[in-house]
C-alpha cells in the first residue's frame, strides 16, 4: 500500500468519525418550563432552571 493510500484511507476514516458526533434536531430535545406560546409563529418560549415565582414577572 502506497504513501498516498495510507494518507487517503486516514482522510476517510476521520471525515466519517467527526461526523457521528453531529446530533440531529430530532434528536434535541427541550426541559423546563413554558413562559410564552406565539401561535401566530408556531413559537413557544421555554425557561429552565426558574423557581415558579420568577415566572410570573415580566422580564426583558
Amino acid at each position: 500500500m502506497g504513501r498516498a493510500s495510507k494518507v487517503l484511507l486516514i482522510f476517510i476514516f476521520l471525515l466519517f468519525s467527526s461526523a457521528c458526533g453531529i446530533p440531529s434536531s430530532e434528536d434535541q430535545s427541550v426541559q423546563g418550563t413554558v413562559k410564552d406560546i406565539d401561535q401566530v409563529n408556531n413559537r413557544i418560549l421555554v425557561i429552565s432552571d426558574l423557581a415558579t415565582d420568577d415566572l410570573e414577572e415580566d422580564t426583558i
